[in-house]
């Protein structure tokens, strides 16, 4: 039969190089002065890293791949020894190669009172990457969220958007931290916000990713729930492929549409039967699944589970009434 799986939902594991590029410290060996100050720096050695500023060595000098001795002691909250090079004219929002500031890595790091210092001290709150990650961005993603109140409550924008489109919101929906998603909707986050590759929201995100509880209180924040991605997909029809039957019951408790369909003319229930879901497959057909519906290449729930040789499923939609 002609019946196409439906592409499954690629997470957006953007990966942040540049933070861990900047968050390497050099190896120990012979070293140059300012290769000695970017260890000292990353492992803390107070007095080491005055002897060195003593000598004459650039408090700004920069790695191969465009660090400074205080980003290496931001990544690894090396708290004392940011005052120091803050107090030796440090230069605080200066970038790394790939753009990562002093700022995004403490927050990604989850760096606490590294962040205090740099914000008190003047820090770009809006910082970019070379890729558009924001300190807050950094930190949503993170679930760090004493950092995230700090950071918004410095002004950072809360919807701005990375070289995807994804926010901030995105970030902590697709990795369920539940907090830091209410603490960015209490600051106006749009809950509605798309990517720009995909058509994503952070319903997508929460629903890829099976985080029931945030799927529920973003669509309590007035989430689209018929929000489509690529392929025209929903997340109920996310989480019907995926076999999630907790979010299939609260995504359809909160009124989904049981019968949407796809670019392809596929539904929720034709996904859930194709990949064997048949848990999933009973709760769509108990909430009004259409179960004779064809798709564009005229397969159906039936002829997917045949298919697939699924004879449990073939049993349950034929006594639904599915016809071949």
């Amino acid at each position: 039969m002609d019946m196409l799986r439906h592409p499954r939902l690629q997470r957006h594991w953007l990966i942040l190089v540049l933070l861990l590029l900047a968050c390497t410290v050099p190896s120990k060996g012979a070293q140059s002065p300012q290769d000695d100050i970017f260890n000292a720096s990353g492992t803390g050695d107070l007095t080491r890293v005055k002897a060195l500023l003593d000598s004459g060595t650039d408090v700004n000098a920069k790695s191969p791949n465009g660090g400074t001795a205080l980003e290496f002691a931001a990544c690894f909250d090396k708290v004392e020894v940011v005052r120091l090079l803050l107090a030796r004219g440090a230069v605080i929002d200066v970038q790394d190669n790939n753009g990562a500031s002093a700022l995004s890595l403490a927050s990604e790091k989850g760096n606490l009172e590294v962040v205090e210092i740099l914000l008190a001290k003047g820090a770009i709150v809006d910082s970019k990457s070379n890729d558009g990650w924001t300190p807050l961005m950094a930190a949503s993603s993170h679930g760090h969220l004493d950092i995230v109140k700090l950071l918004l409550g410095k002004g950072a924008e809360v919807d701005s958007k990375e070289g995807t489109g994804a926010t901030a919101l995105m970030k902590a929906s697709e990795n369920g931290h539940i907090e830091v998603v209410r603490m960015l909707l209490a600051a106006k986050a749009d809950v509605n916000a798309k990517t720009t590759d995909r058509g994503d929201t952070a319903l997508i995100y929460a629903a890829s990713n099976n985080h029931v509880d945030v799927v529920t209180l973003l669509l309590d924040a007035k989430a689209e729930i018929e929000a489509r991605m690529a392929h025209g997909s929903t997340a109920l029809m996310v989480a019907s492929e995926n076999g999630q039957l907790e979010l299939v019951k609260a995504l359809l408790a909160k009124g989904a549409n049981v019968n949407a369909r796809d670019d392809m003319g596929q539904t929720a229930l034709m996904l859930a039967a194709y990949l064997g879901h048949i848990d999933v497959v009973e709760a769509l057909l108990s909430k009004g699944a259409n179960v004779n519906v064809r798709s564009d290449g005229g397969g159906t729930a039936l002829s997917a589970a045949t298919e697939k040789g699924h004879a449990d499923i073939i049993s349950v939609l034929t006594k639904a009434g599915a016809e071949q």
